[in-house]
C-alpha cells in the first residue's frame, strides 16, 4: 500500500490550495490531517467546526496498519470514527494560539497471521497540546505532542478457512507518545 504517497500528494495539494486562495476572516469549519503519523503508517484526519469562544467540534478518521515481531507476523490493519473536540486559549476558534484537544476512537481490527484471521473490536482516545498557526488565506499548521491510548481485548482467537483456531495475545490498554504536525484548511 503507497499510504505514504497519499498523504504527501494529500499534503501537496492542500498546500498549494492554501497558496493561492484568497484571505478569509472567519472560519466556520477546518479540515485537518496529521501528516507525522505516516511515518507510522497511519491515517488521521479531523473536520473541526466552530462552536464559539474557542471551542470547535467535529468528526474524526484514523486508519492504520502495523505488524508484530513475531514469526510469522500478527498483521494489524484497521480504523474507525471519531470525535474531535478542541479548545483554542484564545477564546477563538481557528486563530494563532495555544490549543488543547481530545479525540475519541471506536475503531475495528483486522488481525492476520499464517492464513487465520479475526476481527476484533477496539477504543482509543488521544491527548494533545500545542500551538496553532493560522494563516489569513485558511492554511494552518499545529505542532503537538501528547498522548494515545488504546484498549483491546487481552487475547483474540484468529481461524482460518477450515475453522481451525489460533490465539494471540495482544496489548490490551497501552499508552505511548503521539506528536502531531498537522496541516489544515479553515472555510
Amino acid at each position: 500500500m503507497n499510504f505514504a504517497r497519499v498523504i504527501l500528494a494529500s499534503t501537496f495539494v492542500v498546500s498549494a490550495l492554501a497558496l493561492s486562495a484568497p484571505a478569509r476572516a472567519e472560519g466556520i469549519i477546518n479540515l485537518r490531517t496529521n501528516t507525522l503519523l505516516v511515518l507510522a503508517r497511519t491515517f488521521e484526519a479531523a473536520a473541526e467546526f466552530n462552536l464559539g469562544r474557542g471551542f470547535q467540534l467535529g468528526p474524526a478518521i484514523i486508519g492504520y496498519r502495523s505488524e508484530g515481531t513475531e514469526n510469522p507476523p500478527v498483521v494489524n490493519e484497521g480504523g474507525g470514527l471519531g470525535v474531535r473536540v478542541a479548545y483554542n486559549l484564545e477564546g477563538e476558534a481557528f486563530v494563532d494560539g495555544w490549543l488543547f484537544a481530545l479525540t475519541f476512537y471506536g475503531t475495528n481490527n483486522k488481525l492476520s497471521q499464517g492464513g487465520h484471521s479475526a476481527n476484533v473490536p477496539a477504543g482509543a482516545m488521544t491527548a494533545l497540546a500545542g500551538y496553532q498557526w493560522v494563516f489569513d488565506w485558511g492554511m494552518n499548521l499545529t505542532l503537538s505532542g501528547g498522548f494515545i491510548t488504546g484498549s483491546t481485548p487481552a487475547t483474540a482467537d484468529l481461524k482460518d478457512s477450515s475453522g481451525n483456531v489460533r490465539t494471540v495475545t495482544l496489548p490490551g490498554s497501552n499508552t505511548s507518545f503521539l506528536p502531531e504536525f498537522s496541516f489544515g484548511w479553515k472555510f
